[in-house]
């Protein structure tokens, strides 16, 4: 049976019996919730996190997933109670954030919750050959991103999604793939992590991987 605010229950019950011999007692245990915001550093609503609810004390193992709202509100309802006998971890990801891990302490499941997130990097540039000559086409990637970035007709390229930990010296590198180019690494400075701005890369002629 399934209630608003309760947990979910069952019994077992023999149809072929015509006549139950006791009534059937289902007693409906309150049921827990966990709700919150996803916030930007600035205040601003993240709407469309993914928020990923796993247990990390006595009781282990993932519990639910659920998304923020445009207002960036998120709820995880009808949990067992049980549940917050032990704490909790909440994943949060989202476009445009570096991936979060929220710690939920035991029995404060009453308690909203409040989950900020850092924005993620981009780092921009343009890829050139030797001559000068702009380089479209070419494959920019990172260790430290999601996703790879294509430079545009003019060399331009925007690699978003760049995650490092800004409490010790960032560092990470890019590196570059073109068809008629040799490979190019890149060591990204911190200055040029926070400028986001790597400027132009030259890519000497060659054979690529």
């Amino acid at each position: 049976a399934r209630s608003s605010g309760v947990a979910a229950v069952g019994a077992v019950v023999d149809l072929y019996e015509r006549v139950p011999k006791e009534p059937v007692r289902l007693e409906l245990a309150a049921a827990a919730m966990l709700r919150g915001t996803v916030l930007a550093g600035d205040g601003a609503a993240v709407a469309g996190a993914r928020l990923s609810l796993v247990l990390t004390g006595d009781w282990f193992g993932p519990v639910g997933t659920t998304t923020s709202d445009d207002a960036g509100h998120f709820a995880f309802d009808s949990l067992p109670p049980a549940v917050f006998a032990s704490p909790a971890n909440i994943e949060v990801t989202a476009a445009g954030f570096v991936l979060h891990n929220h710690q939920v302490p035991a029995e404060v499941c009453a308690v909203e919750q409040r989950i900020e997130l850092e924005r993620a990097i981009v780092l921009r540039g343009r890829v050139i050959d030797a001559e000068g000559h702009p380089v479209a086409g070419a494959d920019v990637t990172s260790p430290t991103a999601p996703r790879y970035a294509v430079t545009e007709d003019d060399g331009r390229f925007a690699l978003g999604g760049i995650q490092v930990d800004k409490s010790e010296e960032p560092e990470t590198f890019v590196v570059v793939q073109s068809e008629e180019h040799a490979w190019k690494r890149v060591d990204v400075s911190a200055d040029a992590i926070a400028a986001g701005d790597l400027g132009e890369i030259v890519v000497d002629p060659g054979t690529p991987l």
